[in-house]
C-alpha cells in the first residue's frame, strides 16, 4: 500500500488508521514471478471502512463493500472487534505519502480511473514488445506475434497533452513562440480540460507518477513526462504567476526523491528529457 511494505502473518485482516486522502494498493502473484502488478486507488474518508476479499479462483481482490459479508466486516471493524488483527498505517510515512498524493481528489480519480478501477502494470509487456520488434528487424521474414496481452485494468483516461498550440486564429509568431514557451499551450489545456483549475492538473500529474513508480505503468510514465515538460517550459507563466511555479516545485521534488539512483542513466527514462527539464526548472 502506498510506498510502504508490511510484513504480515496468517492473522492479518487489514490496515487501520489510514490517513484521509488518496491511497494506492497494489499486488502481484508469485506464480507469475511477480512480473505484473495490479493496483487500484481508494480515497479514504474519516470513519470509512473498505472491504476487499481475496478470490482464490480469480487470483484477485474482489470488492464486497455492498454485500452482506462486507457489511458484517464493516460492523466488526467499527466495533473494534477486528482491531487485534489490523496493522496500523505507519504514521511516520504519512507525510511522505501526502507529498506524493495531496492533489489527487475524488474528482481526479473519477476523471482518470479505468472501468473496473484496476490498473495493470505494462512494463513487462513493453519490454516483450521491444524485444519482438528487434527480432523482426533482424529477421524481416519473421512476423510479429499477435497481441496476447489482456489488459485486466483497462484504459486509464489520461488527458491528451498537446505539443502544439491548437488555435485557429493564432498568428505564425504565436505558433512559433509556443514551440519554445509552453505557456499558451498550458493555459489552453487548463481552461479546456481542467475547468481552469491548475490543481486538477497537479492531481493528474501525481496520479500518473504513482501508477508509474508503484504500478510500473509505462503509460503513467509517458503522461507524467509530458506534464513535467509542459510545466518546465512554461516560461512566461512562471513570471506572470510565480505562485503556480512555487506549487509545482515541491511536487516535482518529492517525486524525484522516489527514483532509484540509476534512473537518470537508464535508456527508457529519457535522460535528455529530465536533464533539460531540471536545467530549466532549477
Amino acid at each position: 500500500m502506498d510506498n510502504i511494505q508490511l510484513k504480515i502473518g496468517s492473522k492479518f485482516k487489514g490496515i487501520k488508521h489510514i490517513p484521509v486522502g488518496a491511497h494506492y494498493l497494489y499486488y502481484s502473484l508469485a506464480e507469475e514471478k511477480h512480473m505484473f502488478k495490479v493496483g487500484f486507488f481508494i480515497y479514504a474518508k474519516p470513519g470509512d471502512v473498505y472491504v476487499r476479499k481475496w478470490d482464490e479462483e480469480l487470483q484477485d481482490f474482489i470488492d464486497i463493500d455492498n454485500t452482506d459479508e462486507g457489511g458484517r466486516f464493516r460492523s466488526s471493524a467499527k466495533n473494534l472487534e477486528l482491531d487485534f488483527y489490523l496493522a496500523a498505517y505507519p504514521i511516520e510515512r504519512a507525510n511522505l505519502w501526502k507529498d506524493l498524493s495531496s492533489y489527487i481528489t475524488p474528482s481526479v480519480l473519477d476523471k482518470l480511473e479505468p472501468i473496473g478501477k484496476k490498473i495493470l502494470s505494462t512494463g513487462a509487456e513493453y519490454n516483450n514488445r521491444e524485444m519482438e520488434e528487434e527480432e523482426v528487424e533482424r529477421d524481416p521474414k519473421k512476423e510479429p506475434k499477435k497481441e496476447e496481452f489482456n489488459a485486466i485494468g483497462g484504459t486509464i483516461y489520461f488527458t491528451e497533452i498537446p505539443t502544439k498550440l491548437v488555435q485557429h486564429k493564432a498568428t505564425p509568431e504565436e505558433i512559433t513562440k509556443a514551440n519554445f514557451d509552453k505557456t499558451a499551450i498550458l493555459r489552453q489545456l487548463i481552461e479546456r480540460e481542467y475547468k481552469k483549475d491548475i490543481k486538477m492538473f497537479y492531481g493528474e500529474m501525481q496520479f500518473a507518477f504513482i501508477t508509474f513508480i508503484l504500478g510500473e505503468s509505462v503509460e503513467g510514465f509517458e503522461q507524467w513526462k509530458k506534464m513535467v515538460i509542459l510545466m518546465a517550459f512554461a516560461d512566461e507563466l512562471t513570471v506572470q504567476h510565480p505562485e503556480i511555479f512555487l506549487e509545482f516545485i515541491p511536487i516535482l521534488y518529492s517525486q524525484l526523491q522516489q527514483f532509484p539512483e540509476d534512473f537518470f542513466i537508464d535508456a527508457i527514462s529519457g535522460n535528455s528529457f529530465m536533464n533539460s527539464c531540471l536545467e530549466v526548472t532549477f
